[in-house]
């Protein structure tokens, strides 16, 4: 049971990347098979962690979503700014970056819960890794469109 669900977990991704799916869901299937991967996540822990990791990961989308929004409105074209907009905006910014930090210092306890500490390590060293993995094949693949066109 264990080696079909580390075969699909493995393969999915590939098969999924191969498909032209929304591009969320695809990096979201790339990141659970790069995760559970890399902390040699046992059936029992994964099915303990991942719903921890996905309401963290679901917390922090949302606050960046809300940045997003307010950097968009900040950036709006044809808009004048005054030096109170400029505190607002950067007022604002801190706030985010607090928000941030108290969802990982929420969710870090909880890790903690339901993994070995040794994991949780190697889970924030894994999310960096994912970023890098995620970055370089954005680079490939804008590399070989550059040659296509």
């Amino acid at each position: 049971m264990f080696v079909l669900l580390m075969c699909g977990v493995v393969i999915s991704p590939l098969f999924l990347v191969a498909q032209n799916n929304d591009g969320h869901e695809r990096v979201d299937v790339l990141k659970v098979s790069f995760i559970t991967k890399k902390l040699n996540l046992t059936v029992e822990e994964a099915q303990i962690f991942w719903p921890v990791y996905n309401a963290y990961d679901d917390a922090m989308s949302k606050l960046r979503k809300e940045r997003k929004a307010d950097l968009k409105d900040f950036m709006a074209p044809g808009k004048t700014l005054t030096d109170k907009d400029y505190e607002q905006f950067v007022d604002n910014q801190i706030i985010y970056q607090q928000q941030e930090l108290d969802i990982k210092k929420l969710y870090h306890s909880k890790f903690k819960q339901v993994l070995p500490m040794q994991k949780v390590a190697q889970l924030y060293r894994a999310e960096e890794q994912f970023k890098k993995y995620l970055l370089d094949e954005i680079k490939k693949r804008q590399g070989s469109q550059t040659y296509r066109r």
